[in-house]
Protein backbone atom coordinates (compact mmCIF):
# COMPACT_ATOMS: atom_id res chain seq x y z
CA UNK A 1 0.00 0.00 0.00
CA UNK A 2 1.24 3.48 -0.86
CA UNK A 3 0.05 6.35 1.35
CA UNK A 4 -0.21 9.93 0.10
CA UNK A 5 -0.63 12.86 2.48
CA UNK A 6 -2.39 16.05 1.33
CA UNK A 7 -1.84 18.98 3.66
CA UNK A 8 -2.09 22.74 3.89
CA UNK A 9 -3.92 25.49 5.69
CA UNK A 10 -7.70 25.88 5.91
CA UNK A 11 -9.36 26.66 2.58
CA UNK A 12 -6.21 25.84 0.61
CA UNK A 13 -7.89 23.25 -1.64
CA UNK A 14 -7.03 20.03 0.21
CA UNK A 15 -10.39 18.35 -0.46
CA UNK A 16 -10.24 19.27 -4.16
CA UNK A 17 -6.71 17.89 -4.42
CA UNK A 18 -7.72 14.69 -2.58
CA UNK A 19 -10.57 14.15 -5.04
CA UNK A 20 -8.19 14.61 -7.96
CA UNK A 21 -5.73 12.14 -6.38
CA UNK A 22 -8.50 9.60 -5.77
CA UNK A 23 -9.63 9.92 -9.40
CA UNK A 24 -6.08 9.31 -10.67
CA UNK A 25 -5.28 6.46 -8.26
CA UNK A 26 -8.62 4.65 -8.63
CA UNK A 27 -7.65 3.88 -12.24
CA UNK A 28 -4.67 1.95 -10.83
CA UNK A 29 -6.27 0.11 -7.89
CA UNK A 30 -8.40 0.45 -4.78
CA UNK A 31 -8.14 3.72 -2.90
CA UNK A 32 -8.82 4.48 0.75
CA UNK A 33 -9.38 8.03 1.98
CA UNK A 34 -9.16 9.48 5.46
CA UNK A 35 -9.87 13.04 6.47
CA UNK A 36 -7.98 14.13 9.55
CA UNK A 37 -8.17 17.36 11.46
CA UNK A 38 -5.07 19.07 12.63
CA UNK A 39 -4.99 21.61 15.38
CA UNK A 40 -1.62 23.27 14.89
CA UNK A 41 0.58 23.92 11.92
CA UNK A 42 3.89 25.69 12.38
CA UNK A 43 5.55 26.74 9.16
CA UNK A 44 9.02 26.41 10.68
CA UNK A 45 11.49 23.70 9.86
CA UNK A 46 9.04 21.16 11.20
CA UNK A 47 5.33 20.77 10.84
CA UNK A 48 3.70 19.87 14.09
CA UNK A 49 0.11 18.73 14.15
CA UNK A 50 -2.21 16.90 16.45
CA UNK A 51 -4.84 15.10 14.44
CA UNK A 52 -7.79 12.80 14.68
CA UNK A 53 -9.54 10.82 11.99
CA UNK A 54 -12.84 12.39 11.03
CA UNK A 55 -14.01 9.89 8.48
CA UNK A 56 -12.81 7.25 6.09
CA UNK A 57 -13.95 6.13 2.67
CA UNK A 58 -12.81 3.24 0.53
CA UNK A 59 -13.55 3.14 -3.19
CA UNK A 60 -12.90 0.35 -5.63
CA UNK A 61 -11.75 0.65 -9.23
CA UNK A 62 -15.33 1.32 -10.41
CA UNK A 63 -15.32 4.19 -7.87
CA UNK A 64 -18.04 2.51 -5.81
CA UNK A 65 -18.02 3.64 -2.22
CA UNK A 66 -17.41 0.69 0.08
CA UNK A 67 -17.00 2.18 3.56
CA UNK A 68 -17.72 5.49 5.22
CA UNK A 69 -17.23 5.92 8.93
CA UNK A 70 -16.60 8.62 11.48
CA UNK A 71 -14.78 6.22 13.78
CA UNK A 72 -11.19 5.15 13.18
CA UNK A 73 -11.41 1.88 11.34
CA UNK A 74 -9.02 -0.82 10.24
CA UNK A 75 -9.41 -0.31 6.53
CA UNK A 76 -9.52 -3.38 4.33
CA UNK A 77 -6.39 -3.85 2.25
CA UNK A 78 -6.19 -1.09 -0.35
CA UNK A 79 -3.55 -0.30 -2.95
CA UNK A 80 -3.46 3.41 -2.09
CA UNK A 81 -4.45 5.53 0.89
CA UNK A 82 -5.08 9.26 0.50
CA UNK A 83 -5.00 11.11 3.81
CA UNK A 84 -6.25 14.67 4.05
CA UNK A 85 -3.88 15.83 6.77
CA UNK A 86 -0.14 15.74 7.35
CA UNK A 87 1.69 12.45 7.83
CA UNK A 88 5.48 12.58 8.15
CA UNK A 89 7.73 10.50 5.90
CA UNK A 90 5.21 9.63 3.18
CA UNK A 91 4.85 11.24 -0.26
CA UNK A 92 2.76 14.37 0.10
CA UNK A 93 1.05 17.14 -1.82
CA UNK A 94 1.24 20.62 -0.30
CA UNK A 95 -1.81 22.81 -0.90
CA UNK A 96 -0.76 26.44 -1.17
CA UNK A 97 -3.02 29.37 -0.31
CA UNK A 98 -0.35 32.10 -0.09
CA UNK A 99 3.20 32.17 -1.51
CA UNK A 100 4.75 31.84 1.96
CA UNK A 101 3.04 28.43 2.34
CA UNK A 102 5.77 27.11 0.03
CA UNK A 103 8.08 27.19 3.07
CA UNK A 104 6.26 24.06 4.27
CA UNK A 105 7.65 21.91 1.43
CA UNK A 106 9.29 18.78 2.84
CA UNK A 107 11.74 16.31 1.24
CA UNK A 108 8.69 14.09 0.63
CA UNK A 109 6.65 16.73 -1.24
CA UNK A 110 5.82 15.55 -4.77
CA UNK A 111 4.14 18.83 -5.74
CA UNK A 112 2.87 22.12 -4.38
CA UNK A 113 -0.63 22.75 -5.72
CA UNK A 114 -2.61 25.97 -5.81
CA UNK A 115 -6.19 26.58 -6.88
CA UNK A 116 -5.36 30.24 -7.56
CA UNK A 117 -2.26 29.85 -9.74
CA UNK A 118 0.43 30.94 -7.28
CA UNK A 119 3.89 30.95 -8.96
CA UNK A 120 5.94 27.74 -8.56
CA UNK A 121 2.82 25.64 -7.95
CA UNK A 122 0.85 23.23 -10.10
CA UNK A 123 -2.85 23.16 -10.88
CA UNK A 124 -4.86 20.21 -9.49
CA UNK A 125 -5.35 18.82 -13.02
CA UNK A 126 -1.54 18.56 -13.38
CA UNK A 127 -1.39 16.02 -10.54
CA UNK A 128 -2.05 13.08 -12.86
CA UNK A 129 1.40 13.43 -14.45
CA UNK A 130 3.09 13.97 -11.07
CA UNK A 131 1.51 10.84 -9.55
CA UNK A 132 2.03 8.67 -12.62
CA UNK A 133 5.73 9.54 -12.81
CA UNK A 134 6.11 8.91 -9.06
CA UNK A 135 4.49 5.47 -9.40
CA UNK A 136 6.71 4.66 -12.40
CA UNK A 137 9.81 5.53 -10.34
CA UNK A 138 8.59 3.23 -7.55
CA UNK A 139 8.40 0.29 -9.96
CA UNK A 140 12.02 0.60 -11.07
Amino acid sequence: MITFSVFGRKHSGKTTVCQELIDVLSKKGTVGYEKRTHTTIKLDQHLQMAHQTLWSVVRDSENLQLITTKAPVNLPPVDFLVVEGYIPDVPNILCVKDPYDLEAITPFTLAAVSLSGIPNTKRPDELKNVINSYLERQKS
